[in-house]
């Protein structure tokens, strides 16, 4: 099992490695407001992407490893296949008359949005279907065609904003077609109507929760451009895809590790809580120490991945990561909710989450502008996570390595604290502290690695 979760994390943090080259290419040729226009379009496909599948996903993974007839398997694929697709032409053409004359581009931003949808869909059968090598090849041919896209649209037809999205859908067609060779005797037109009624009694309290999941996680954007300006959203834009490393490593071992886990609680539901608890201390170890890198170093990678014109997105970037590893935390506590079929509890969170990170944001950001909304996205997603602890280990409990993760938070803090206000230039000293909290890593992560091998 952990050769597989690592070569599904491998490469699917090798493939996302490909699109963090874009990051410069897409930063030096864009305008700073026409790169915050460029995460503002990621952030609604993002929209789109969390309404519809992530309550499919987590359905595909349950119902999958639950059914033991091919024919089943390939009615359920088939089933929901198709509900996504007609849901989504549905929603188009309802929302196209009041987005036409308000969003450029609008056709192409849903074509790019449709086959988004398959794609990922289509990716989480791959891995729930542990066919690996079909899984990173898609996956590195997706980034690699991607990459290329984009030189070509953006660098030499000089397409601007317009080139990357032609980019995107260009690439996503190319690897639909590639990834149909793998998982075609799954695709039909068989439909269910009795299944669709369990998969969506399964995962339907999942879809608003993934919409409102998104919306506390891109509300920032929006309160940024709405009361400040298109200049500062494209500053805070650039911040958000330095941090876009960690969250690409966060993704791609998540999604290695879901259809493992759900695998592993059929089969042993005790057995199942170790693997949790030491996934997540590895997960931990591995985050706060990139939380320490990137963070001490930000200004190189800033200058390296986007200019001077960037410079002011520094000071961000720190406390960006601080809320990425808060959700990274956060998925090792939805496993427990999602084993007892509560996914209702997930909703609810959400919803409270959305309204403070809201309140907070409308109350500092005339205050604190940017940071404002920093410290906003820190306490909603702090309270998340809080809330998630406690009902996840109420109805699915598990022991965790309290004493080494805390250990773990501590020499971080400990590290980050003497680097920013006691030694906050001295290279000689950034070096060498994140080294010592290599070596003092070292020890909790073997002995994790040992339980989990």
């Amino acid at each position: 099992m952990l050769k597989n979760i690592s070569l599904y994390a491998l490469f699917g943090v090798a493939a996302k490695s490909f699109a963090l080259l874009l990051t410069p290419i897409i930063a030096h040729r864009l305008s700073v407001k026409d790169f915050g226009n460029y995460i503002l379009l990621i952030s609604i496909i993002m929209l789109v992407q969390s309404v519809f599948i992530f309550g499919f996903e987590h359905s595909l993974n349950y119902f999958f490893n639950k059914f033991r007839s091919e024919n089943n398997k390939r009615i359920l694929v088939s089933t929901q296949t198709i509900f996504i697709f007609v849901s989504f032409l549905l929603f188009s053409l309802i929302s196209s008359p009041f987005l036409s004359n308000r969003v450029e581009n609008i056709s192409l931003i849903y074509i790019w949005g449709g086959l988004s949808l398959l794609f990922v869909y289509w990716s989480t059968l791959l891995k729930v279907n542990m066919d690996v090598k079909a899984f990173v090849k898609s996956q590195m041919l997706q980034s690699l065609a991607l990459l290329g896209l984009v030189y070509l649209f953006v660098v030499i037809y000089s397409l601007s904003l317009k080139g990357v999205i032609y980019a995107n859908i260009v690439a996503l067609l190319i690897t639909i077609l590639f990834t149909f060779l793998f998982i075609k005797q799954f695709v039909g037109l068989s439909f269910s109507v009795k299944l669709l009624k369990k998969v969506l009694a399964y995962g339907l309290p999942l879809m608003p929760s993934g919409a409102l999941l998104w919306a506390s996680m891109q509300l920032d954007r929006y309160f940024i451009l709405y009361f400040l300006d298109e200049f500062t959203l494209g500053i805070y834009s650039f911040a958000l895809a330095v941090v876009m490393i960690p969250l690409f490593l966060k993704n791609a071992v998540k999604s290695a590790i879901d259809p493992f886990i759900m695998k592993s609680f059929h089969t042993n539901s005790e057995s199942c809580k170790v693997i949790i608890s030491n996934y997540f201390t590895l997960s931990l170890l591995v985050f706060c120490f990139i939380f320490l890198v990137l963070s001490l170093f930000s200004q190189d990678v800033v200058l390296i991945m986007g200019g001077e014109k960037y410079i002011d997105s520094t000071s961000y970037i720190p406390w960006l990561l601080v809320t990425t590893t808060l959700t990274v935390c956060n998925q090792y506590f939805v496993y427990g909710i999602n084993f007892s079929n509560k996914n209702g509890y997930i909703l609810s969170g959400l919803v409270q989450m959305l309204l403070i990170n809201a309140i907070f944001m409308f109350m500092l950001i005339d205050v604190l502008h940017v940071y404002g909304v920093l410290v906003s996205n820190f306490i909603a997603n702090l309270y998340y996570t809080i809330y998630l602890v406690k009902k996840s280990q109420k109805l699915y409990r598990v022991e965790h390595h309290i004493k080494i993760n805390c250990s773990v938070i501590i020499s971080t803090i400990i590290v980050f604290l003497l680097n920013f206000y006691v030694f906050p230039e001295n290279y000689t000293v950034k070096c060498l502290t994140v080294l010592i909290f290599i070596t003092c890593s070292l020890r909790p992560l073997i002995y994790v690695m040992r339980k989990i091998a």
